[in-house]
């Protein structure tokens, strides 16, 4: 009954145009799986947690290709609806302006700041997301605040 009532629920919204868009797992063009959750919102720490509970890493974003591929799968999957913000895996907590991702501990090589970005505005922005201005870009953010996040396969994984 319940199973039913549930997929009721789900076809009534379909008939009349709601998109319901829920967490789950997204599979790019290039073949790669992301978990890409929208619908709860954590700070930067419990998003790298509700990553590792399912075995992955919060997305690191180490080229231009990674950064096209993951515009593409978000233009994609989220076209009938407005665009994710999303914690990826970056912070410079470390040591103020030396980002590293989270999931090697490198430095980057490679970035993808939106204009005037990192600013550290009010000297207190020290984790990274993506999805502020629909560019792939990346922002620095409070860890406090709260947004959706992208997991990836750890690189042992792949």
């Amino acid at each position: 009954m319940k199973s039913t009532s549930c997929f009721l629920l789900l076809f009534a919204a379909w008939c009349i145009g709601i998109t319901v868009v829920f967490a789950e797992y997204y599979t790019s063009a290039q073949n790669n799986t992301y978990f890409i959750e929208i619908k709860n919102k954590y700070n930067w720490h419990n998003s790298e947690t509700q990553c590792k509970l399912k075995n992955l890493t919060l997305l690191s974003i180490e080229s231009a290709e990674k950064t096209q591929e993951i515009n593409e799968l978000i233009n994609e999957h989220f076209k009938e609806t407005e665009k994710p913000l999303l914690y990826i895996g970056a912070n410079d907590l470390a040591e103020e302006g030396r980002f590293r991702w989270t999931s090697n501990a490198h430095e980057f090589n490679y970035t993808n700041w939106a204009e005037s970005e990192p600013n550290n505005y009010k000297n207190h922005e020290n984790c990274v997301h993506i999805g502020l201005y629909n560019d792939g870009t990346w922002n620095d953010v409070d860890c406090s605040t709260k947004f959706g996040y992208i997991c990836e396969k750890k690189e042992e994984q792949k």
